[in-house]
């Protein structure tokens, strides 16, 4: 289930906001996609920390907002069991 935070509270995402866009990770020939939606954010950075220690950041990935509120971002290193965060201002 989709979910949308919005005035403090968290509600079930319409089919209208999940249908402007991907949303969630995909990987496709070894490159990941990631879509996340928000109205409010100023910048989504992508955080992808290293295998084995999660207190090391490996890389940071700027998302790009598109149609609909929705951002998103690639990297090859977004793969199956990659240990990531998202981080929005």
């Amino acid at each position: 289930m989709c979910v949308k935070y919005s005035e403090g509270k968290i509600s079930p995402m319409s089919d209208e906001m999940r249908a402007r866009g991907q949303l969630g990770v995909s990987v496709s020939n070894g490159l990941g996609t990631i879509g996340v939606y928000s109205e409010n954010a100023a910048t989504i950075e992508l955080c992808i920390f290293e295998p084995d220690d999660v207190t090391k950041l490996k890389e940071t990935v700027e998302l790009t907002r598109g149609d609909g509120n929705v951002w998103s971002a690639q990297s090859e290193l977004l793969v199956p069991g990659a240990n990531y965060a998202l981080r929005a201002d």
